[in-house]
């Protein structure tokens, strides 16, 4: 979770570090999430649908150049909060033609 004042910034590989922009949309993995619902309606499935998705305040936003070359890049990203903490995380992505 996060607020618009937070400081969130990535980079790719050992790339300079760029601020990553606030923005308030549907979370992307939620909106994935009822659409998968929504291909299975015609299945008996236990459980309730989920509700339709909702702005999200905790999401930003950041280009993948395109200038990449194929293959695995890892991208980072710092976060650090209105406490003055600093929060961390990698994950590698795969770039292909």
């Amino acid at each position: 979770m996060g607020a618009a004042k937070d400081e969130v910034l990535y980079r790719i590989g050992k790339g300079e570090w760029s601020a990553m922009k606030h923005v308030t949309e549907p979370d992307p993995s939620y909106v994935a999430g009822v659409a998968a619902w929504k291909k299975i309606t015609d299945k008996k499935t236990r459980g309730r649908r989920p509700s339709n998705p909702a702005r999200s305040t905790h999401l930003w936003r950041a280009p993948i150049p395109s200038t990449l070359s194929p293959g695995t890049h890892k991208i980072s990203v710092k976060a650090k909060d209105m406490f003055g903490r600093v929060f961390t995380e990698q994950k590698e992505i795969k770039i292909t033609k």
